[in-house]
């Protein structure tokens, strides 16, 4: 029983463990290689394109509670629309910022002062891969609350791993721009490590033009 507890508030504790490497850790190991001129503009983009990040929240306090009851209540079908309609919201409300970001990031950068245009390029990466986080954040919510929260704590202990390998590999000898691009793995690879295994385990894909045959995914289309 006590193993069992242990295991049980591992798991919150390694996708706590996740966000703070994702927010900083990675600070502290750029830091660490980058002088002052590189960690700025690196912070600067970092920082900017986590307004995009700002969206997770709004997914975070609606949906994780539905998705539990309906997959308690074998409401599979109306599981699956759920969890697509947050996809949707997520890539809604992050793609205009992404734009904004991709096609206009020297103003954005401008908000911090002169002399982060340099910048851009990292700002770039960051919010492509914010959007990415945000657009498939509902897969590590489904697997926490459909009774796989075993496998979300795997994988976020996994990908956690990977994740500081690569600040440790890439920033020393890739600067500013290998801290943007460990930073946009870590907040990547673990949903689409996740994506994969809703599509396991729960039977479909989080976007509904992608291929799915599974009974489950059949039973939502009826």
């Amino acid at each position: 029983m006590i193993l069992g507890g242990f295991l049980i508030l591992l798991g919150p504790f390694l996708m706590s463990l996740a966000e703070f490497m994702q927010n900083v850790l990675v600070v502290f190991v750029a830091a660490f290689f980058l002088n002052s001129h590189d960690l700025g503009l690196f912070k600067a983009a970092e920082r900017s394109a986590l307004l995009i990040g700002f969206v997770l929240m709004l997914i975070a306090a609606i949906f994780p509670p539905r998705f539990s009851a309906l997959y308690h209540n074998n409401e599979h079908d109306r599981l699956i629309r759920l969890a697509r309609q947050s996809a949707f919201l997520g890539a809604a409300l992050s793609v205009p910022m992404l734009l904004i970001c991709l096609f206009f990031p020297d103003v954005v950068l401008s908000l911090f002062g002169s002399g982060f245009s340099d910048a851009a390029p990292y700002l770039r990466l960051l919010a492509l891969a914010q959007t990415i986080n945000v657009s498939t954040a509902a897969v590590g919510f489904l697997l926490n609350m459909t009774g796989h929260e075993g496998l979300m704590r795997n994988i976020a202990l996994i990908c956690t791993g990977v994740g500081v390998l690569t600040f440790v590999v890439s920033i020393p000898t890739m600067g500013a721009l290998g801290a943007a691009l460990s930073l946009s793995m870590v907040l990547v690879l673990q949903n689409l490590v996740a994506l994969f295994f809703v599509k396991r385990r729960l039977g479909f894909w989080l976007y509904p033009e992608w291929p799915f045959h599974s009974p489950l995914a059949r039973a939502a289309k009826r």
